[in-house]
């Protein structure tokens, strides 16, 4: 912190003394140095320049008064509470996180990143705007070179105008099942919507894919299923090899299985079993390469029960470790492997051949069980 920084913030934490507010005996009160950690609770005396050259710090004060704030440095400020500072906000590099709320204008410069998870003022982006669920009581608009950026599922909702332009891109994927028909999502309802994004793009996912719709009043996202096996064909990821017939067969398992949430009703949702299934099957549409998808699909083929690589997966050397999910219909026992990181890989409950064994978790009974897998 410069000089200024520190007399804004001891002064505007300390405890008020004598009359109410700042009087000509007291001045600002007792300083309280339990307060002033948790950075200034007023921009009293010019704009506050918070130049955070790296690292993270964090205003936990609720912050008003009459001048803004400017985040300068290529690290990371983060304001938690409820600010009511009449001053506009400037984001001229790194980031300013919002957790909370914010009623200040916010200039986003092209080096700039602001997040809002809460409510914003109006917003004008020239670089990054990052909505967790955002409200915007006001304006929003962005630049041709800019970013809204968000994730499927998030929704912004602007008490205003969203003038739009530049890149929309998408973080992360739904929580939830994409079902054979696709999902529509909003992604930011608006007063009024004018200009589109001019490109969209999604953070790397092998079985989804979807267009950006637009109408007077908001923006949605029609996120469509592609096809393990259709994938498995198109990303070239079949080899010639001895492993590509079981890659294919699982593959062509795991969209069958995909068909058994699709018809699932809501009311079936609450079925504990129906539940991992869903899980199970979420998971898997958000593998995240197609490298991925190859190794989970050669795990659930049954193949790697006779490979030694089998050591290596059970070691969760892999970067996308297994959890089988297993659930037992009459005679037949059906997987789903899901991607927790939990250091396990899919096994078939009856592959027991006594050689080295491996600790499985078992999902339905919560309990770890030894699997002895033939080499």
């Amino acid at each position: 912190m410069t000089n200024d920084n520190l007399r804004t913030t001891l002064l505007t934490t300390a405890t008020d003394l004598g009359a109410k507010g700042v009087d000509s005996v007291y001045g600002w009160g007792l300083l309280n140095i339990g307060n002033a950690v948790n950075g200034p609770a007023q921009f009293a005396f010019g704009d506050f320049s918070a130049n955070v050259t790296d690292g993270q710090y964090i205003f936990s004060n609720d912050i008003s008064g009459k001048d803004g704030l400017i985040k300068n440095g290529s690290g990371i400020l983060i304001l938690q509470g409820q600010h009511t500072y009449q001053g506009k906000t400037h984001i001229n590099s790194g980031m300013l996180a919002l957790n909370g709320s914010n009623q200040s204008k916010a200039h986003i410069a092209d080096s700039g990143t602001y997040q809002v998870k809460g409510s914003t003022g109006a917003v004008n982006n020239a670089g990054t705007f990052i909505s967790r669920d955002a409200t915007i009581n006001g304006d929003f608009s962005q630049t041709a070179d800019a970013t809204f950026q968000t994730n499927l599922g998030s929704q912004t909702t602007i008490n205003g105008t969203a003038n739009l332009a530049g890149r929309l891109y998408f973080d992360a994927f739904k929580s939830g099942f994409i079902p054979e028909t696709g999902t529509k999502v909003e992604v930011i309802t608006a007063e009024q919507r004018n200009g589109e994004f001019s490109k969209t793009e999604l953070s790397a996912n092998i079985l989804l894919n979807g267009k950006t719709v637009y109408d007077d009043h908001s923006v949605n996202f029609d996120i469509t299923r592609i096809p393990a096996r259709t994938t498995v064909l198109t990303n070239h990821l079949l080899t010639h090899s001895t492993a590509d017939r079981a890659i294919q067969s699982a593959a062509s398992a795991v969209d069958k299985t995909f068909t058994q949430p699709d018809s699932l009703q809501i009311s079936e949702l609450q079925d504990a079993q129906k539940q991992d299934l869903v899980e199970g099957a979420v998971s898997i549409q958000n593998v995240q390469s197609a490298q991925s998808l190859k190794r989970s699909l050669y795990s659930l083929s049954g193949a790697v029960y006779s490979n030694t690589n089998v050591n290596t997966l059970a070691m969760g050397k892999l970067n996308n470790d297994f959890m089988s999910s297993v659930q037992n219909t009459s005679d037949k026992v059906e997987a789903i492997v899901k991607f927790n990181h939990a250091k396990t890989v899919g096994i078939h409950p009856e592959s027991k051949v006594n050689k080295i064994p491996i600790a499985v978790y078992w999902a339905p009974t919560k309990t770890s069980v030894m699997v002895y897998p033939a080499l």
